[in-house]
């Protein structure tokens, strides 16, 4: 039985006699690795998750990155549709950081060039997956074109899902504004701790007798421990790419020294613990290296725009804090590039 009350100053969970605490995401990377750990039952049997950062440009060339892209393989109702997937917390300035980014990917939406290209990327995907592509092929049918079958979805009514560790008014009534453009459904993922063991509330995109919830409890896993475990985790493709990115670094960036902290990695320029700055910092996903640089705002150069300014977490003073994400060696070259800007402003 579970219930939950009220205390002065924070929510918090019953189960059991026990009591579990809210747990305040610090980074959105950090609510995205949770929800993704439970795809089917936060968005639903009926639904294909990818973890793809995606470039998504409007027909004036604006560009957002997405975080995650959502195909619905509904035959009911609608039919099948397609939703960017956007992770944001409570504690962003939803009006300032929130509201921009979600009507970016609204009007990204309404370009042709952009829908062609999130088509191809599907595809690739879908292919690249057995399990995708198996999924993919048991709701089209056999003889189905697939390539056709993305085009048509793509065009009809595409929506954006905002998944938020917090539902606030100011949320809902952004929302109602974006309605006269395109839907936007908001997913709300709370996290309850007690020790290492956690407890989720959230609400669901879609429900259905498939979508069975998972273990009301859970230790936190074991991947989640240090850096070393998340390695392990990880796809082998992803820890070829750590190291060939470590490697690269250390060739073209005079005098840097890295090391793990916890689950993280850090990047330094110099040697000497009191001498040494901070410039980097990596995570990691399933598929995927996060990174963080600390950048001069005023000199940074991104121009294809792959970066998101981050509220100061690991970088809280001296610059702008930026992030990007790479799935592929073939990034390599783009990301030394922006890294070298940090290790530079990280040298004065």
């Amino acid at each position: 039985m579970e219930e939950t009350f009220e205390e002065p100053r924070s929510r918090v969970v019953l189960v059991d006699g026990e009591v579990f605490k809210p747990y305040e995401y610090q980074r959105e990377e950090e609510l995205e690795s949770k929800v993704t750990g439970l795809v089917k039952f936060v968005f639903g049997p009926e639904a294909l998750y990818f973890d793809l950062r995606q470039r998504v440009a409007s027909r004036a060339e604006k560009i957002n990155v997405t975080d995650g892209v959502l195909l619905e393989l509904k035959k009911e109702g609608d039919g099948p549709r397609l939703w960017l997937v956007e992770y944001e917390l409570s504690s962003h300035d939803l009006y300032r950081h929130v509201q921009p980014q979600i009507l970016g990917f609204i009007r990204s939406l309404r370009n042709p060039q952009t829908l062609r290209e999130v088509q191809l990327a599907l595809y690739e995907e879908i292919r690249a997956d057995e399990r995708k592509e198996k999924a993919f092929r048991e709701f089209l049918g056999p003889d189905k074109d697939a390539f056709y079958f993305l085009d048509r979805t793509l065009h009809k009514k595409c929506g954006v899902i905002i998944v938020i560790d917090e539902v606030s008014p100011q949320l809902a009534e952004i929302c109602e504004d974006f309605a006269r453009y395109a839907e936007a459904r908001v997913i709300e993922f709370k996290t309850y701790q007690k020790g290492d063991r956690e407890i989720y509330q959230l609400t669901p995109f879609a429900t259905g007798e498939e979508a069975r919830a998972p273990e009301t409890e859970r230790r936190k896993p074991e991947y989640m421990k240090s850096w070393e475990a998340q390695l392990r985790w990880v796809d082998p493709d992803t820890r070829t790419l750590v190291s060939e990115l470590l490697k690269r670094l250390e060739s073209e960036l005079p005098g840097i020294s890295h090391s793990p902290k916890g689950r993280w990695y850090y990047l330094y320029r110099g040697r000497a613990a009191r001498r040494r700055s901070l410039f980097a910092v990596l995570l990691l996903a399933k598929s995927k290296v996060n990174i963080r640089l600390r950048v001069d705002p005023g000199a940074f150069q991104d121009g294809n725009q792959v970066t998101k300014r981050y509220r100061g977490w690991f970088f809280r003073t001296g610059g702008e804090e930026r992030g990007f994400s790479i799935q592929s060696l073939e990034q390599l070259d783009e990301a030394s590039a922006l890294i070298r800007q940090a290790y530079d402003f990280a040298g004065g």
